[in-house]
C-alpha cells in the first residue's frame, strides 16, 4: 500500500492519502453527490483530513436546506 504524506490544507493535520490504493484511504468510506463534490473541490486542491471532509459535507447539506 502507498499513501503520500501530506497536511490537511484546512486544518493541518496530517493526512496519509491513500488515493493509489484507494481502499486504503480513510475517504474512501465517504460517498459524495457532485454538488458536494463540487462544493469542496471549489474550495481545496488537495487532501483533506476525514474530519475536515465530514465537516464540508455537513456545511454542503445545510447550504441545500436553506
Amino acid at each position: 500500500m502507498q499513501t503520500r504524506p501530506t497536511t490537511c490544507p484546512r486544518c493541518g493535520e496530517p493526512v496519509s492519502c491513500g488515493v493509489s490504493a484507494i481502499g486504503h484511504c480513510p475517504c474512501a468510506g465517504i460517498v459524495l453527490t457532485e454538488p458536494e463534490r463540487a462544493y469542496i473541490r471549489s474550495q481545496f486542491t488537495d487532501c483533506l483530513c476525514i474530519t475536515c471532509l465530514k465537516t464540508l459535507q455537513e456545511a454542503c447539506q445545510v447550504q441545500k436546506t436553506d
